[in-house]
């Protein structure tokens, strides 16, 4: 006997379609007119956005255009729809997408959508995604009111970032929908479901719902991207490549029991059928520059007492591998949690210099363990890291000032932790204790166990992310060249 579970997103109209089978657009909505705004409707819209408690999430950089409003109507409510600022590119799309490849982008919009009941003046309200299937077709002139003939996938998130549902059409009329209801941990059906190699260390969620009767349902990703994107040279274009912020666990059905209409009034954080494996840190995480051995930081800095304090200047740079150039995500498979290291140098007056380029590291386990330095910049290493943004400080003939960064340098604090003492830490407090400021480091860590449970830390992601925003304010001290490090003079006894 199968037991049927009448989900609050389908209950009201299941059994009503389930002899039907697929639902017409046209069953529910009529295309309407986009309607005149009055201003007291925008003030309740902005009323309304500004009372629903949001958490940081993926969606809280998308900011309404309180101006680019459209109104429309249909049996039981009003229906307004409101254009944002999407600074970070966020999108979604109706197949996943080649990352190697921008030309398998189609075009894709997200607005708010927002229900007024025409009886109550109930209003509810999230975000709506719209991804045509063909890429020729402008998603700007699709309206939630004005699906008859769209083929594509409409995905409904409420203003906490939180997937509420999906449909997919065929000509206006609804072929497939998807529901993210939370469910239990199962990590290999997960693995096996996709096949990425950094979720194999965590702890994943699959839904754990039962379908109506007369649907064919199986789990699948949804993901959500961003784009980074980063300027070459001085041209004034930037260079975006989309990357995946995030995958919705979904629960994917076709067949009966469908409807078009979303449950908006959740306004619950994104729960635990949300993955963020740009964010998750795995727990064993690869930290570029990891392998090499351990330097003798006091050998390193005694090479600059070789060369004269009198007429000496002095010079400092920060440089930063992120994970992901270009945006704040702290991991990647390709270059982990990414890396920070400092460059210190002393020219003699006489035009002799020493060179040192280092780094702070765990000695054993990643997350708490004893630190070792690193020379990060070794002559004949052909694996040196390629930093992805530097930041270069001239301290003129400040001696007092470079001798508190090499004191500093070569008398590492004695403990590393990822969420604490790290390699941008150690940087930023070297860097202080001679007078630098540098940008803000700050960045939200996912926990390892709960994805969700964001932990403030110095990241290399977050310092690369706030030099990238100096430099776009004018800071010429930023480059964001890809290059390594200037080499290393090598200890000295």
């Amino acid at each position: 006997m199968k037991t049927k579970i009448q989900r609050p997103l389908f209950k009201k109209m299941a059994m009503l379609l389930l002899s039907i089978g697929f639902l017409s657009i046209n069953s529910c909505k009529k295309d309407a007119a986009n309607l005149s705004i009055k201003n007291d409707e925008v003030e309740l819209l902005q009323k309304w956005y500004n009372s629903i408690g949001r958490t940081k999430s993926t969606f809280s950089t998308l900011t309404p255009k309180w101006d680019k409003i459209s109104k429309y109507e249909n049996d039981k409510d009003f229906v307004y729809e409101v254009e944002l600022n999407n600074p970070e590119g966020i999108f979604t799309s109706y197949k996943e997408i080649d990352l190697e490849s921008s030309s398998n982008n189609s075009l894709n919009t997200i607005r708010i959508l927002v229900f007024k009941n025409k009886n109550d003046g109930t209003v509810k309200g999230g975000y709506f995604s719209i991804a045509p299937k063909d890429k020729t077709l402008n998603p700007a002139n699709v309206h939630f009111t004005a699906l008859t003939n769209f083929s594509g996938k409409i995905s409904f998130y409420n203003l906490n970032s939180k997937y509420l549902k999906g449909l997919v059409y065929e000509s206006g009329i609804i072929k497939q929908a998807m529901s993210n209801n939370g469910g239990i941990s199962d990590r290999n059906k997960l693995n096996s479901l996709y096949q990425k190699n950094f979720y194999k260390n965590s702890t994943m969620y699959v839904p754990n719902t039962t379908m109506l009767e007369g649907q064919s349902c199986n789990y699948d990703l949804e993901p959500v991207y961003g784009q980074a994107c980063v300027e070459a040279g001085n041209s004034g274009t930037p260079t975006c490549t989309p990357y995946i912020r995030y995958y919705d666990v979904v629960y994917k059905c076709s067949g009966g029991g469908m409807s078009d209409m979303p449950d908006m009034g959740d306004q619950s954080g994104p729960g635990p059928g949300t993955i963020y494996p740009s964010d998750l840190i795995p727990e064993n995480p690869y930290m570029p520059g990891q392998d090499k051995s351990a330097i003798d930081p006091k050998k390193f800095t005694a090479c600059f007492d070789n060369i004269p304090n009198a007429g000496a200047n002095y010079k400092v740079i920060v440089h930063v591998e992120e994970p992901l150039p270009g945006t704040r995500i702290n991991w990647t498979p390709a270059n982990g949690v990414g890396h920070t290291a400092i460059t210190v140098t002393k020219i003699g007056i006489n035009g002799a210099s020493v060179t040192q380029t280092v780094g702070f590291y765990p000695a054993g386990n990643p997350f708490s363990s004893p630190s070792k330095m690193v020379d990060n910049a070794k002559a004949g290493d052909t694996d040196q890291i390629e930093f992805t943004v530097h930041m270069e400080f001239d301290l003129g003939n400040n001696a007092t000032n470079f001798n508190k960064i090499i004191d500093n340098i070569a008398n590492p604090p004695a403990e590393y932790n990822l969420y604490g003492m790290n390699c941008t830490a150690f940087v930023v407090g070297v860097c202080a204790s001679g007078g630098i400021t540098l940008p803000d480091p700050m960045n939200g860590i996912a926990g390892i166990v709960d994805a969700l449970n964001l932990i403030q830390a110095m990241t290399p992601a977050g310092l690369g992310n706030t030099m990238r925003l100096a430099k776009s304010h004018g800071d010429n001290r930023v480059k964001t060249n890809s290059s390594t490090a200037p080499t290393s003079k090598g200890a000295c006894n």
